[in-house]
């Protein structure tokens, strides 16, 4: 049986940034980039994630930013780096 699921942007949020690899959320990331499961995408999905992870508070996207500074390497989140794009034929 084939499964199709929507990744809340929550369940994204604390995947990226939990430490924990046994968490829940880091689990059902970890399945979709496995595709274990259909990931089902809309351009308003894409848009929230896209804000969401910008916000300062949250600030993914600047820890991955092109910089050279070493000193931000080491301060990268660990884990998940990307978003996986894939839609269903």
């Amino acid at each position: 049986m084939k499964c199709f699921a929507v990744i809340d942007t929550n369940v994204l949020v604390s995947a990226l940034l939990s430490k924990n690899e046994d968490a829940a959320t880091v689990q059902v990331l970890s399945k979709m980039f496995l595709s274990a499961f259909t990931s089902l995408f809309s351009d308003e999905i894409l848009s929230e994630y896209s804000q969401v992870l910008k916000r300062k508070k949250i600030s993914f996207f600047r820890a991955f930013g092109k910089s050279t500074d070493k000193r931000n390497r080491k301060n990268r989140p660990k884990g998940i780096s990307c978003l996986y794009r894939r839609s269903i034929a």
